[in-house]
């Protein structure tokens, strides 16, 4: 299974009332509104689901480490000038149902400075904390046993297992296109006929909640134990700053690259068609180990030598030329599976000992 980062290095968001404003018609899709019908002012509102989740951390992602940022944050603006968040970004707790209200006052900006910020332009994230958010189910409340964390692309409004997989699959593939091409994330929010931006459970789609379900599990099982213990912790709220942003986005790859096979260990427990009656937690799921916490992977390098020196060590680069490129090949967890060269090269016996004593890992 390889990763979908081709670049050297690197590696490793109940509804919208959108804008300040909130409408009386909810769609159950987790998109925005059309403005039309838009009536009193309001927060930034939306829901995060497993199940419904109660008492989970939410916020807007404006700074891009994938992590609740604190004040003072200074946001540039269109324009190129800058508006200060005194309080950082927008965050709060669920309620009831999920639901969450983001207070998004602070993003109004002095006119003579620039336009207001916009919501909408942020991707969501919500991190569920072990012991202390509440899954709503038939049976009642269930403390999750460990944490997840969750995310969903900008302009939705409802933060679950399958809109971060809709996310990632769009980040991947912005990483992966050409610099001329955009990607339109809309294009990566339906994964197997499922749209992975409904609200299911509204929905009644028992199909899509068991594959949520699933992937919960597997996304726990990979966030580092060492921060599923602090979240643990009786005066932690989910504020504290964790993982690097490229963890983050490699538990989201991960997520992604492991999403088929998770959703295929639910389809083999299915029984009659019947997805309500699967018992997700006694699923064989994927293990994949993460190396979080130096989540940097080299996968191309070019080798320029130099080719007409006679002996004598190049002084500049002017004289270098391409010789070969290399492509390293890794599994969904990061282990080295191989090298491979196009052009002349030699390795050094040296180097591949190195690679070898390091038991695969760069």
């Amino acid at each position: 299974m390889k990763l979908l980062i081709p670049l050297s290095p690197v590696f490793v968001s109940l509804l919208l009332a959108g804008c300040g404003e909130e409408s009386d018609r909810l769609p159950v899709d987790g998109r925005d509104f059309d403005g039309v019908e838009y009536s009193e002012a309001a927060p930034y509102q939306g829901r995060v689901i497993d199940g419904y989740l109660r008492n989970a951390r939410v916020w807007l992602d404006m700074d891009g480490d994938g992590q609740p940022t604190p004040g003072p944050l200074a946001v540039t603006l269109a324009n190129g000038a800058t508006h200060t968040l005194e309080d950082g970004e927008p965050t709060a707790m669920t309620g009831p149902g999920g639901r969450f209200e983001l207070d998004i006052s602070p993003l109004a900006v002095d006119e003579q400075v620039g336009a207001d910020l916009d919501p909408r332009d942020y991707p969501l994230y919500a991190l569920a904390l072990p012991g202390k958010t509440l899954e709503e189910t038939p049976a009642g409340e269930i403390p999750v046993p460990r944490a997840y964390l969750m995310s969903a692309s900008p302009g939705v409004n409802q933060v679950t297992p399958l809109t971060t997989v809709a996310r990632y699959r769009a980040l991947a593939a912005e990483r992966n296109a050409p610099a001329s091409v955009t990607v339109n994330p809309r294009d990566y929010a339906e994964l197997d006929g499922l749209n992975l931006l409904e609200d299911y459970i509204l929905a009644g789609n028992h199909r899509a909640h068991a594959y949520a379900r699933a992937l919960a599990r597997f996304s726990a099982s990979q966030i580092p134990d060492n921060y599923n213990d602090a979240l643990s912790q009786p005066d932690a709220d989910g504020r504290v700053q964790w993982l690097s942003k490229d963890a983050i986005f490699l538990l989201g790859v991960s997520l992604v690259q492991n999403a088929n096979a998770v959703m295929d260990a639910v389809d083999n427990a299915v029984v009659a068609g019947d997805y309500q009656s699967v018992d997700t937690d006694s699923l064989t799921l994927p293990d994949v180990p993460l190396e979080t916490e130096n989540p940097t992977l080299v996968t191309t390098v070019d080798v320029f030598a130099y080719a007409d020196g006679g002996g004598e060590l190049p002084v500049g680069d002017s004289s270098l030329e391409a010789s070969a490129r290399l492509h390293f090949d890794y599994s969904a967890g990061g282990r080295l599976l191989s090298i491979a060269s196009q052009g002349c090269l030699a390795p050094d016996a040296t180097e591949l000992v190195r690679l070898i004593e390091a038991d695969g890992f760069m």
